[in-house]
């Protein structure tokens, strides 16, 4: 979130001139999809969780209150040691370091497939974040970094579009695949996803990428004592908030209140992810068209 909310505080006063000098780089679009499919993986694993919240309650002998704590573990342990091993890893190639996170995302998927229990899971999910908490903000940085100024709003709308993607595509199917194969079934496929994006990614990123970041853990979080971003950190947060809360225990609560199957709770965060799928195309052109002040405070007006 707080990488996320860094690249949006740099164009946050006005749009950027098309007279701005572009950054020297072959990358072109292919790369971005290449790093939404990443994204998009990692998001599959986070919102799959939604829809078979009530199966891993049931079959773990725990409340649907403790299950739900697989997803506050893994939002903390994400937010919290994102900074600190994006820190760590500055003076890896980047290249080297987004494969290396989508690979142990990979392997700790299967690892979450094939625990024994409850407490092992925590583990796992624990694990999983780390190497998410990895992987996406450096795509973000990444996104921001191989394209023109102007259009650094749109870049970075396809990458984190591959998360909002995943509410719409990944929830009903991750209801299906539970249904039928079993809720650990689920993070079996997404290790199979993630391999996917992984091969797309070895062939689409080329191996010169020359990304400069902080090689500090201060200099990273220096951002936080600026007024521009405490604005946008605190909009993020609050909002964050209010929609993974209510999302996470959206099939429990469908289920008891409505008597709606996973199915149909699925169906409803389709409908969710389809939406936002539109607000962030139209988020990121608008970011780049009016500045990033006037495309927040419109839908306020």
């Amino acid at each position: 979130m707080l990488q996320t909310a860094t690249a949006r505080v740099e164009h946050q006063d006005r749009p950027v001139s098309m007279a701005e000098p572009a950054i020297e780089t072959p990358v072109r679009s292919g790369p971005l999809f290449a790093l939404a499919l990443g994204t998009f993986a990692i998001g599959t694993e986070g919102f799959m969780i939604a829809a078979i919240l009530p199966a891993i309650s049931g079959d773990l002998s725990v409340s649907i209150g403790a299950a739900g704590l697989l997803v506050t573990v893994f939002s903390l342990v994400y937010a919290l040691s994102s900074p600190l091993l994006t820190a760590l890893t500055a003076r890896v190639e980047r290249r080297t370091l987004l494969m290396a996170s989508l690979g142990a995302f990979i392997l700790t998927n299967l690892v979450a497939a094939i625990v024994p229990g409850y407490a092992t899971l925590i583990v796992a999910r624990v694990l999983i974040a780390m190497a998410a908490g990895l992987f996406v903000p450096n795509a973000n940085a990444l996104a921001g970094a191989i394209v023109h100024p102007s259009r650094r709003g749109r870049a970075l709308a396809i990458v984190n579009g591959g998360i909002i993607v995943a509410v719409a595509v990944s929830v009903p199917l991750g209801a299906l695949v539970g249904a039928h194969l079993g809720w650990r079934a689920t993070f079996v496929g997404v290790a199979a996803l993630s391999s996917i994006a992984l091969a797309i990614l070895a062939l689409k990123l080329p191996r010169d990428l020359a990304v400069s970041a902080p090689s500090r853990l201060r200099e990273r979080l220096a951002i936080i004592g600026e007024r521009r971003s405490l604005t946008v950190l605190l909009t993020t947060t609050i909002w964050a908030i209010g929609a993974y809360t209510v999302y996470t225990y959206i099939s429990p609560f469908l289920f008891f209140s409505a008597g709606s199957s996973p199915a149909a709770a699925g169906l409803v965060l389709t409908l969710l992810g389809t939406a936002a799928i539109g607000g962030v195309t139209l988020g990121g052109l608008a970011n780049d068209h009016f500045g990033a002040r006037k495309a927040q405070a419109a839908p306020c007006r």
